[in-house]
């Protein structure tokens, strides 16, 4: 956390897919606060097993993640496990569900573990645009009583662009006291398959 009023984060990121149901990812992120300047933030590492729903048109696709992060603003490392769902309700609308549990290591407040869920609503949008409807809830550790919860809510247009990408935009505003009161985001992917 910092004290500036305006942060900036970045994120670089590379994934591989060893299998048809194994994919890894690294990750490296940076901030950049009034106050702070740019400081490098964290490095993490996951592997993802699509375990449900392989088939390019499966209405429901399950998958578990298991992430490693290396933060050092707050000098501690996290392992972390997630569960990550996507249902087509209908040919234009999609919904995704994720939960995540996460151990903290090396902090004054390791005790416990955190608690995340995350969930949007999508409708397909003629030439292949997608618009999103997104809530980001962290529930906080369990050895608080959840009293310090962050919630994001907000809406996200996504299309492709120029050269096999991909972006995403997104606009969230915080819904508790502990949350951001504004996050914007921009996200550009390329994926380097043949």
């Amino acid at each position: 956390e910092t004290n500036d009023d305006t942060v900036f984060s970045y994120r670089l990121s590379g994934a591989h897919a060893i299998t048809d149901t194994l994919r890894v990812r690294a990750i490296a992120g940076w901030q950049d606060g009034e106050n702070t300047g740019p400081q490098f933030s964290y490095i993490e590492a996951d592997l993802l097993w699509q375990f449900y729903g392989r088939e390019p048109y499966a209405p429901y696709k399950s998958a578990l993640r298991i992430d490693v992060r290396q933060d050092e603003r707050r000098e501690q490392q996290r392992i972390g496990v997630n569960w990550l769902n996507q249902i087509d309700l209908t040919p234009h609308w999609r919904t995704r569900l994720m939960a995540s549990v996460d151990k903290e290591f090396n902090s004054a407040n390791d005790d416990g573990v955190t608690l995340e869920t995350r969930a949007r609503l999508s409708r397909r949008l003629p030439n292949d645009m997608r618009l999103g409807f997104d809530l980001y809830s962290s529930w906080g550790r369990t050895e608080d009583d959840f009293s310090n919860q962050r919630h994001l809510g907000g809406a996200t247009l996504s299309g492709p662009g120029p050269v096999d990408t991909n972006w995403t935009i997104g606009a969230l505003t915080g819904l508790s006291d502990a949350a951001p009161d504004a996050v914007f985001q921009f996200r550009l992917s390329r994926s380097l398959a043949n």
